[in-house]
């Protein structure tokens, strides 16, 4: 009755027949216990890899992992004024040596469950399994990603992961390319640029940048995490300053700078609603240097713009020292008996829209 491949399932002491049944029929009742045991459907988990960032700290392995950066970069920066050597193939070059170099020296790392594990163990578990997957399934097999259910601006339920990434690409599409509506037309104006605006980037502007970068963030879509651009060396620093400077004559950025892995965090409410997730951008860790060099230059001149009563997101400056502010007009208004009117705005993700102007510009 059952097949050969489900027949360990089945518990026999458990198994019973009822040959007394009044059922009309010569055949006899039957009951058992089965047990069916299913195959986890795992999730489909972080495809990218993530390097032994510690071995970094093992002057060794740093020196030559300087060398052979230097060693990859040294034709690129000799041919800098090539005119068939554009921005773009910069970048991939920096990147395949960045990932290469470092999956060569550095590896995955492994944490160690049980601390009497020796350090060889943990090697030869990946060998084995390396081997019994080749040998199980050479040429790979793929995951199925569980996909959750959202709703389309119809109120339909989308539940095949084909259109939930469709709808999921239609709505940070509209986020990003947002068109503003505003009666003033001054709104999006431009303050002129300075004479100082193409002077090229300084290396001593760079290395501020790359020291700058915050440790333990997770990478964007090339893998490059900020440990592997400090760890780089003179090298590095040259090779960033080649593509800076390219970028900022050719007033384009480049593709690879301009992917970004999005992250959906769910908020409170309805989660097939799309405006109940917070979205979180990861970005490339070499385009940081760029936009940090950007930014740096750009805060003296918000200085003169930005009046003095604005506290967010400036040096010195804490949302504390306004509710003080406010608490003691409050007190003074009481003791005065005078009526005080506060206005609270609330801005609807106001950091994840980009306005453009009404002919497609940002």
């Amino acid at each position: 009755m059952i097949k050969r491949r489900f027949q360990s399932s089945e518990n026999i002491a458990q198994t019973r027949s009822f040959p007394g049944a009044g059922v009309c029929s010569d055949h006899e009742l039957v009951i058992m216990t089965f047990a069916l045991r299913l195959k986890k459907n795992k999730k489909r988990g972080n495809i990218r890899i993530k390097f032994d960032i510690d071995k970094l700290k093992d002057p060794n392995i740093l020196t030559t992992f300087q060398a052979n950066i230097g060693g990859r970069f040294a034709p690129l920066l000799v041919l800098d004024n090539d005119q068939d050597l554009t921005p773009n193939d910069l970048v991939e070059t920096f990147n395949e040596t960045l990932s290469k170099e470092a999956s060569k020296l550095l590896g995955k790392p492994r944490v160690k469950k049980k601390k009497w594990m020796a350090d060889e163990i943990p090697a030869l578990c990946d060998k084995r399994r390396s081997l019994k997957k080749r040998n199980k399934d050479p040429e790979g097999g793929t995951k199925q990603a569980r996909a959750t259910t959202i709703e389309s601006k119809e109120g339909k339920c989308l539940t095949e992961k084909k259109e939930i990434l469709e709808r999921w690409t239609e709505y940070c599409s509209e986020l990003y390319t947002h068109v503003a509506t505003k009666k003033d037309p001054n709104v999006l104006n431009m303050p002129p640029s300075s004479n100082n605006a193409r002077h090229s980037i300084l290396r001593a502007e760079l290395i501020e940048a790359v020291s700058s970068l915050k440790p333990g963030k997770s990478t964007g879509i090339d893998n490059i995490t900020r440990e592997l651009v400090q760890a780089g060396g003179d090298a590095t620093i040259d090779m960033l300053l080649l593509i800076c400077n390219k970028i900022l004559q050719t007033v384009v950025w480049q593709k690879p700078w301009t992917q970004s892995l999005v992250i959906t965090l769910p908020k409170k409410g309805n989660l097939k609603l799309f405006q109940n997730y917070r979205t979180i951008s990861l970005i490339s860790h070499p385009s940081k240097v760029m936009l940090q060099v950007i930014l740096n230059r750009l805060k003296h001149e918000a200085e003169k713009i930005i009046v003095e009563e604005q506290a967010g997101f400036r040096p010195g400056r804490s949302t504390i020292e306004q509710m003080c502010n406010v608490r003691i007009l409050m007190e003074k208004y009481l003791q005065h008996q005078q009526e005080l009117h506060h206005v609270f705005i609330d801005f609807k993700k106001a950091f994840d829209r980009v306005y453009m102007r009404s002919s497609g510009q940002p």
